[in-house]
């Protein structure tokens, strides 16, 4: 199980879609496109219903989840079933084991988390963030799966780090 290729997978593909806990919980196989790169998201699966989504996928995304996929083929729990990943008890993940296995990845990696939140949520937050940093607000919102760039300026936080640069750059 520790070199299992399923949890990181879980977690590499929630920060670069800045995944909702309701797409990891209904997120299927069939939805990885790795030849090209993306997570396609349809409508009737996507959190807010508008529209298909198209999420980009680092490299090392891809192949992390193409490992994963062979490691899935390889376990019967998966046979006959769509879902990408399934708890140990063969069912999809909830809001709260996924928050379990978020802390306990980074427990494992030696994190402090103190008081802190690490779950679908707070990842989607900072990918965000990180999206806007990188690529402004536009970038961030297709990122986050907003319709309205107003939607994200209310979860836009620029740290002190990003406002220094900024202050460096201008002349």
């Amino acid at each position: 199980y520790a070199n299992s290729f399923k949890d990181p997978s879980m977690i590499y593909l929630a920060l670069d879609i800045g995944a909702r806990t309701s797409e990891i919980n209904r997120m299927d196989a069939d939805w990885l496109d790795l030849k090209n790169g993306v997570v396609r998201i349809p409508k009737e699966d996507a959190a807010k219903n508008r529209e298909d989504w198209i999420c980009p996928l680092k490299d090392e995304t891809v192949r992390i989840l193409d490992r994963w996929l062979e490691e899935r083929g390889a376990s019967e729990k998966y046979d006959d079933r769509t879902a990408l990943w399934l708890t140990k008890y063969g069912n999809r993940y909830d809001k709260d084991s996924l928050r379990t296995v978020f802390r306990n990845i980074a427990e494992d990696a030696g994190f402090d988390l103190g008081t802190r939140d690490l779950s679908p949520y707070s990842i989607r937050h900072s990918t965000g963030n990180y999206a806007e940093a990188g690529g402004g607000l536009a970038t961030a919102a297709k990122q986050r799966r907003h319709k309205s760039k107003e939607t994200t300026k209310k979860y836009s936080h620029s740290g002190v780090e990003q406002q220094r640069d900024t202050l460096n750059r201008l002349e």
